[in-house]
């Protein structure tokens, strides 16, 4: 009841009284006197009349309102206790500024100091305090929100606030807006909730389920009856069945037959005492091909030990095992040829050995060495030359008898283990391969044959390992290229030591250089006819600190086969410039020195760099400068040796082909090489006079060059008749120990200063008669 009712009440109560009892008391008292009276009692009870009403009403309004108080409290107490217990933080915010564009929290829960670490007073005095501990990466997200709030009136996001100790967590914060008639704000609740425990529980979860899809090992989950429940996308990609195919079956079903019962009642029992069991078993795809894999089973039991599922973790080793047989062919055999590799040929030498000392039989070890094959790849290219090393092996492998062992051990190398062989037998075989290989191949539209060098050691005479086998045959093989390549050479202990020795001078000439022991001697080249000085061949020698002068037929091939003819060539063309300079500025009258170029040296892209450099740095003429490359040399690649020729004349040095006549001379390229000299091999001068056919091809050298334009120098001329005979052949300049032995710098200088062939002079001042003999 409120008080207008109260009001009302009193008010008709009151005209009620007055006017009902005035008339009651007009009625009844006459006397004016005893009417006044009458009236003045009546008003005193009307005042306590009032006075009891106003007091019941009053106290009625205060029990109301003390039940009222009592039971605000209560709910009040109520509420502060939910909010206290809740684990969600209650906040209310009413719009602030002239815009209404602002919020004050108005209200915040305790709950909000234990989940963000902040105190309810720091929220609702802190008015950033929100934005600022929004997570950087969430921060744009979740103020779209607030558009999204005032639009909607609701919003339920998810997102990261920072605590105070620095932390992070997620919250869930539901949120209501509260309009007017006008549709401004004028109140909004929410609630946080914590969910950094069922987020990170998802996220666990997408992981779990990321990784059970995503394994690169099959998955597959049975139930306590080993009925399939779940399976992975690998299971699927390994064994061909879908997951609809398999769910509610046993993993029977990929039984491959191979393994009996007896084997999974092990595996079984294993499982059921331990727990786990892991091996290889092979099982069957959809499509019925076997299959070997790796199996890992294991038990997934409760709290009281009894078991709920079972875990299957496979990987399918099928490529896996491929994979080992390629590894071990990669690691046994030559990846080119498919032969065996040393690796493999060393262990079954050491068994055939093994064998071979027990039974006292014999094995031969035999090192076959390509001649040349350098030159297939620079002339043919390194893919022709691939195919070269192929057909070699296949030849070779064609006719060697079934219980030897054929080996390539990289490069053009090939070893041949063969046991039980008489000794009748040992040099036939070493033919017989030669022989193969000599047969006319096809390689890149090109014919050609090949020759080979051979090399072969005995056990037990030549040792009874495979290193000293290997050394010996390794040591025949050398020796057999340095007796002129294309032989079979049979390994004995000279031959060995012989090797050894030159391992040894191997070594010594790669310090030779730096040891200053290297030096250069001059043969003089003269004028056939007048005797008159026209130039210099530099030829190498080597002063070994122990041994003295080592011949260059011994050192050179030793060089070739060490690696080091670049440096030593580059050495000598940088030597012979420097000496003819030196000899300019004594005052001499230099001539032209001849320097040999190696093959090794003439196919160096950077020999024209190197030569032009040489010369300029030492201030020479390049014409004093005189190249030689042999006849082979040229012919190997026309066109490259066309090119290279004619740079090198760019440069202005003189150029000559060396030993002409034993090669294989084409005409045609021969009047396309910008040359300047011919030089006639020694051999050929050797036979004048006593054999027809080297006097008819040296004096067709002197017609082909004199038809070229092209000067010739007889090399090796030692007697007065070969002089006389190639005078009257008409040769143009002649060199050998007939006019003048190689000298060092210091004795040519006087060469130099005579100017003359002072053997020529002689010759023509004793009127010795220098026409040939008559045939």
């Amino acid at each position: 009841m409120n008080a207008t009712v109260i009001s009302l009440l009193y008010f008709a109560f009151g005209i009620a009284w007055i006017l009902l009892s005035d008339r009651t008391l007009a009625s009844v008292v006459s006397d004016p006197q005893k009417l006044t009276e009458l009236q003045s009692i009546k008003g005193l009870v009307y005042v306590f009349t009032s006075a009891v009403l106003v007091y019941g009403l009053t106290r009625w309004a205060e029990r109301r309102r003390s039940a009222l108080e009592t039971e605000t409290r209560r709910q009040r107490d109520f509420m502060a206790q939910i909010l206290d217990v809740t684990p969600v933080a209650i906040y209310a915010l009413e719009p602030t500024g002239p815009h209404r564009d602002g919020w004050k929290i108005t209200l915040v829960s305790h709950t909000v100091e234990q989940l963000t670490g902040y105190t309810v007073e720091e929220w609702t005095t802190l008015p950033d305090l929100w934005t600022r501990s929004i997570h950087p990466e969430d921060l744009d997200r979740v103020l779209r929100g607030q558009q999204v709030l005032r639009e909607t009136g609701t919003l339920r996001h998810e997102y990261r606030i920072r605590r105070a100790d620095g932390t992070h967590c997620w919250i869930d914060d539901s949120a209501v807006m509260r309009f007017d008639q006008q549709g401004q704000p004028v109140a909004m609740t929410g609630a946080w909730l914590d969910v950094t425990a069922r987020r990170e529980a998802q996220e666990r979860a997408h992981l779990i389920a990321q990784v059970f899809d995503l394994s690169q090992e099959g998955i597959m989950i049975t139930d306590a009856q080993r009925r399939l429940v779940s399976v992975n996308r690998t299971f699927t990609e390994v064994t061909g069945y879908q997951a609809v195919e398999v769910l509610g079956q046993t993993p029977s079903l990929l039984s491959s037959g191979r393994h009996d019962a007896a084997f999974y009642a092990q595996m079984w029992a294993q499982i059921e005492s331990t727990g786990r069991w892991e091996g290889e078993v092979w099982n069957r795809r959809k499509s019925g091909e076997i299959y070997p894999e790796w199996l890992s089973v294991s038990a997934i039991r409760g709290p009281r030990g009894e078991v709920h599922q079972y875990l299957g973790i496979f990987t399918d080793t099928s490529t896996h095992k491929a994979t080992e047989a390629r590894i071990q062919k990669l690691v046994n055999y030559d990846p080119l040829t498919g032969l065996p590799n040393q690796q493999l040929l060393a262990a079954r030498a050491e068994l055939k050995l093994s064998e071979a000392v027990q039974t006292g039989k014999s094995l031969l070890f035999l090192h076959l060495n390509v001649d040349r094959f350098t030159a297939i790849n620079e002339t043919m290219g390194h893919a022709a030359g691939d195919e070269v090393l192929r057909e070699i092996g296949h030849r070779l492998q064609a006719v060697i008898d079934p219980t030897a062992t054929l080996c390539r051990t990289g490069g053009d190398d090939f070893l041949l283990l063969q046991p039980d062989v008489d000794l009748s037998d040992v040099a036939p075989l070493g033919v017989k391969l030669m022989d193969t290989l000599a047969l006319p191949m096809q390689i890149a539209d090109r014919q050609f044959s090949l020759s080979a060098s051979v090399g072969i050691a005995m056990c037990p005479d030549n040792g009874s390992t495979y290193l000293e086998l290997r050394q010996a045959a390794d040591s025949a093989v050398h020796q057999a290229k340095r007796e002129g390549r294309g032989l079979v050479r049979i390994a004995s202990r000279a031959l060995q030591e012989r090797v050894q020795t030159d391992l040894e001078l191997a070594n010594d000439l790669r310090w030779a250089l730096e040891r200053d022991e290297l030096l250069l001697h001059y043969q003089p080249q003269f004028d056939a006819h007048t005797g008159r000085l026209l130039g210099a061949e530099a030829l190498l020698r080597w002063n070994h600190p122990k041994l003295g002068y080592v011949s260059p037929a011994r050192f050179i091939p030793i060089a070739e086969e060490a690696g080091l003819i670049p440096p030593i060539g580059s050495w000598v063309i940088r030597r012979a410039v420097q000496q003819t300079v030196q000899w300019q500025a004594q005052g001499l009258r230099a001539v032209p020195v001849a320097v040999n170029l190696s093959a090794i040296q003439f196919r160096d892209p950077m020999l024209i760099a190197e030569v032009h450099k040489v010369i300029t740095s030492a201030g020479m003429d390049p014409s004093m400068l005189e190249l030689e490359l042999t006849e082979s040399i040229a012919m190997e690649d026309s066109e490259f040796t066309i090119g290279t020729i004619e740079a090198l004349k760019g440069i202005g040095v003189r150029l000559s082909i060396d030993d002409f006549g034993t090669g294989y001379s084409s005409l045609k390229y021969l009047q396309r090489f910008s040359v300047d000299k011919l030089k006639i091999d020694q051999s050929f001068v050797r036979g004048l006079g006593m054999r027809g056919q080297d006097d008819a091809i040296v004096s067709t050298i002197i017609g082909l060059a004199d038809n070229l334009g092209l000067k010739t120098i007889a090399e090796g001329v030692e007697t007065p008749e070969e002089l006389a005979r190639l005078r009257h052949m008409g040769c143009a300049e002649i060199q050998g120990y007939l006019t003048g032995r190689p000298v060092d710098s210091a004795t040519f200088a006087a060469v130099l200063r005579a100017g003359c062939s002072a053997v020529i002079a002689e010759l023509e001042s004793a009127s010795l008669e220098l026409s040939p003999s008559p045939e």
